[in-house]
């Protein structure tokens, strides 16, 4: 998962700032965006913009990496556990074999 900033370039618009602080809000620090993102475990974060287009390329770049790297470690888990009952199933008729006459 990557956690991603939208409209950062509002964080230094004045009109926005005003209004955020009409409500007594304000933008969310980056430094708290990065926490969030650790705290539920993202791979990344990354602050973006589609009116500047600042950062959008690294946004799709940064999902496309993140998703092709949990597809590889599902297929590792899926292979081990895969290999893992084959080799059950081996074992238990090899056992068999050396207690049964009859095959």
């Amino acid at each position: 998962m990557v956690l991603v900033g939208t409209q950062c370039d509002l964080r230094q618009d004045v009109k926005v700032l005003i209004e955020l602080a009409r409500r007594r809000e304000s933008p969310v620090p980056e430094a708290d965006a990065h926490a969030l993102a650790e705290k539920v475990g993202a791979v990344a974060y990354l602050e973006s913009s589609a009116l500047t287009q600042k950062n959008l390329k690294e946004v799709f770049d940064a999902a496309i990496t993140a998703g092709l790297r949990h597809a590889e470690r599902r297929a590792r888990r899926e292979r081990k556990v895969r290999t893992t009952a084959d080799k059950m199933r081996m074992l238990s008729k090899a056992w068999w074999k050396k207690y049964v006459c009859i095959q």
